[in-house]
């Protein structure tokens, strides 16, 4: 998701240009996770289970999921604007409006 923000926020021009960039790591990045199955379905690997506040101990001890939501929704969210800008969409900047 921090990946998401950064090339977001560059793509919107709340970001200097250079955090698109950004993009590339994170397809390299998902791409080490993918397991494909016997089956034919894909599975993403290797995804940290939520988490509480506490130390780094806890933090780096958490268990690594098949298929974790945590990791699935990062990567449904990431691939949809990786497809919308591969095809030329570009995001309009938000502009917030206070009553």
């Amino acid at each position: 998701m921090y990946s998401y923000m950064m090339w977001m926020g560059a793509r919107r021009g709340y970001l200097p240009k250079h955090y698109e960039a950004v993009r590339r790591k994170v397809i390299a990045a998902y791409s080490l996770n993918f397991q494909w199955a016997l089956d034919g379905m894909t599975n993403l690997i290797d995804t940290c289970e939520g988490t509480n506040v506490s130390d780094l101990a806890y933090y780096l001890a958490r268990k690594r999921n098949v298929n974790d939501f945590h990791g699935l929704g990062a990567f449904l969210i990431m691939n949809e604007e990786l497809g919308a800008a591969s095809v030329g969409y570009k995001p309009k900047p938000l502009s917030w409006k206070l009553n």
